[in-house]
This record gives structure tokens, C-alpha cells and sequence, in this order.
């Protein structure tokens, strides 16, 4: 996939989707202390106190315990033999803290609240920013959609963008970060993918991306898996 591919693949079946939504669910409960929150309310129950809590990638990993399960799930298994040569992406908190073991982790964007979502990016940006050693090409990320309102929220992508995007790493508290280094509006019309439950975006570590505002009235739930080439 060139810089401005993605694919929409089939994933899960609904057993399966139901089994990633009871994970998720029961993770967001816990970090939450909500019991009896649902993920499409998810912006109900949480204040924005909660919610800048929540923000802690450390909170949205999910356990060992729930890899396991998600890693035996038949959809999970397709991938690993669609991209033979590649294997799960340990866990990357920060520019300083890592974890060897993988990491399946989620998002939740409120709806209507720009700040849920980041800029324009691309995955290898964060790479050279959290020092991983891995270069371009070497990783493909899986978003895949738990809560989702067709062409109201998702990830958009650039089509018309530059080839190569520049970026720069800013450094706050000691922890280094990238940016884009261009003018968003050089980066052309986005395109918003119309995904459908069970379904993923899969894409590459240069593929310019960003998460959509949610214009919808449900909070966007979605998790990620990232696939690392076996060889590094």
C-alpha cells in the first residue's frame, strides 16, 4: 500500500464482534468505575474529569487475560495468516515506557468534542518519536470499529495529500511527540470510510490519517492492533 491506501477487510462475525464488545465493555466499566455503562453512552456517564483520566493509554490496554482471547478469535487468526512474516506489536505507552507483551488497545471519541480526536498523521511518525527502531514499511495497523455511525464518524484519510508530509518531534515533560510540520490545509479533501460492524481499515505506517470528529450521537468505540514485521 502506497501512502494514501487503506483497505476495508471483512474481520470478525457477529460471535466474535460480540466477544471484542464484552472485552471492551467490561474494561471500560472497570477503568471507569461505571458498572453499569454502555459504550454507545459512554459520554453520559463520564465527566470530563473521568474522561481526561481515561485518556492514559496505560488505562486502555487491555490485560493479558483479554489478548489471549482476542488473539484466538478467528478473525485475529486471518490477519496473522494474510501478513505472514509479522507478529503483534508489544505495547508503546510513551517515548519511556514500553512493555513486552501485546497490545490491543482501544479509543472513545465523545460525540461533538474536536479534542477526542488527534491531527493528520502518520504511524511511523510515532515510531521515530518513541524510538521503537522500526522504519518505514515495517508495521500495518488494524482499526477496527466496536461502536460506529457510518459517515458520521471514523478515520478520514488524505488522498490528495503530498507524497511525503513533513513532521517534526517536540519534546514536553521529557516525553518526545510528533507533529505535522505543513499547513492542514495543503493536505487536500479527506475521505471518511463507510465501515460497517465486523469490518477493519487496514493500512501502513506511512499512510496519512486522522480520526474524524463524531458528528454522530453515540461515542465512537474502536480498537487497534498493530502488526510489527517478526524479523526486527
Amino acid at each position: 500500500m502506497r501512502n494514501n491506501e487503506y483497505k476495508i477487510v471483512e474481520l470478525y462475525d457477529q460471535t466474535e464482534l460480540n466477544s471484542v464488545r464484552e472485552i471492551v465493555t467490561s474494561h471500560t466499566r472497570t477503568i471507569t468505575n461505571c458498572r453499569t455503562l454502555q459504550l454507545e453512552q459512554y459520554h453520559d456517564f463520564v465527566d470530563e474529569q473521568k474522561h481526561r483520566t481515561v485518556g492514559d493509554k496505560k488505562l486502555r490496554v487491555l490485560t493479558s487475560e483479554s489478548a489471549q482471547i482476542l488473539e484466538n478469535l478467528g478473525g485475529t487468526k486471518r490477519i496473522f495468516e494474510e501478513n505472514p512474516g509479522y507478529s503483534l506489536g508489544n505495547i508503546i505507552y510513551n517515548s519511556k515506557e514500553m512493555e513486552q507483551r501485546p497490545e490491543f488497545y482501544f479509543r472513545l471519541v465523545r460525540p461533538n468534542r474536536l479534542g477526542d480526536v488527534g491531527p493528520p498523521h502518520c504511524d511511523y511518525w510515532f515510531h521515530e518519536a518513541m524510538g521503537t527502531g522500526w522504519s518505514i514499511g515495517n508495521t500495518i495497523k488494524y482499526w477496527i470499529p466496536i461502536v460506529i455511525e457510518s459517515e458520521l464518524n471514523g478515520l478520514l484519510f488524505y488522498p490528495e495529500a503530498p507524497t511525503h508530509v513533513p513532521f517534526k518531534i517536540l519534546e514536553k515533560g521529557g516525553l518526545k511527540r510528533p507533529v505535522i510540520d505543513i499547513p492542514i490545509t495543503r493536505l487536500g479533501s479527506p475521505i471518511l470510510p463507510a465501515l460497517k460492524l465486523g469490518q477493519a481499515l487496514k493500512f501502513n505506517d506511512n499512510v496519512l490519517h486522522a480520526g474524524a470528529p463524531n458528528k454522530g450521537r453515540f461515542t465512537r468505540v474502536s480498537m487497534e492492533i498493530t502488526l510489527v514485521k517478526s524479523a526486527l
